[in-house]
């Protein structure tokens, strides 16, 4: 069976107020068996490199607050094989009708949107018997059994 596992998170904000970001968006990676292996690896060397404590999660805000630190982080997470992107993103000043008004409402529509692409992205990669596994990071207040 070949698997495709998709890591999503989100970037922007959801809301409409004045100093709200200009775009809500949806990020995954996908990884293969092969390169499951070499992101934990790379993970570990991370939250080692960066002090991170078991059970916390990496913040890119709390743990790589400077560019020489992303940099790093960045040069480590590109080495590793057996990856995708797909990302989903919506500028907020285009979107009408009640999406702005129900933060729920704008994260279950581009997680929608996401998931579909993750879904067409692991079939072109790896075929049609693909089975994908997704896991949404958390996002404060919200409640995520709506969005499953």
């Amino acid at each position: 069976m070949t698997r495709v596992f998709a890591f999503i998170d989100e970037t922007g904000d959801r809301g409409n107020w004045e100093k709200a970001s200009p775009i809500f968006g949806m990020a995954a990676v996908l990884v293969d068996d092969i390169g499951m292996k070499e992101i934990q690896d790379a993970v570990r060397l991370l939250r080692q490199a960066f002090d991170v404590p078991d059970g916390k999660l990496i913040s890119w805000k709390d743990h790589l607050g400077t560019n020489e630190k992303r940099k790093y982080a960045t040069q480590v997470l590109s080495k590793v094989s057996g990856t995708k992107v797909v990302y989903v993103y919506c500028q907020k000043s285009a979107v009408t009708g009640s999406y702005l008004d129900d933060r729920t409402l704008l994260y279950n529509f581009v997680a929608l949107k996401l998931y579909k692409g993750v879904l067409w992205a692991a079939r072109n990669w790896k075929g049609r018997d693909v089975k994908v596994w997704t896991r949404f990071g958390h996002v404060k207040d919200h409640d995520h059994r709506t969005t499953q």
